[in-house]
């Protein structure tokens, strides 16, 4: 009887922690637009107006390394905030412009 009540209990603690870790969380969507010569970056946060940001290369500086610099600092900043990488979304490639999504989810406590 005792097993039967240690593994009912387990079975029930195990079925509702992920319930509890989701409802909690909150969603950040970064939408990248990537031209040539510059990207644009969309953040959108739930209820808020959607921030965008533009990210040009300085003079001297190759698009690839512009790119790979600010977006290094755009994630930095959403993991001190307590984000984390929940899942790529990759978009469609044109020509000259590729557009991609990244969804952030706040870590539970």
């Amino acid at each position: 009887m005792k097993k039967l009540f240690l593994i009912v209990s387990c079975l029930l603690l195990a079925g509702s922690s992920p319930v509890w870790a989701q409802a909690d969380s909150e969603a950040i969507v970064v939408r990248i637009q990537e031209t040539i010569t510059s990207a644009y970056v969309t953040i959108a946060k739930g209820g808020a107006a959607p921030e965008v940001m533009q990210f040009k290369p300085a003079p001297g500086q190759t698009s690839a390394a512009m790119l790979s610099i600010q977006y290094q600092q755009l994630v930095t900043k959403l993991y001190r905030k307590g984000y984390v990488l929940q899942g790529i979304i990759p978009g469609r490639q044109d020509a000259d412009v590729s557009h991609s999504s990244l969804i952030f989810v706040k870590a539970s406590k």
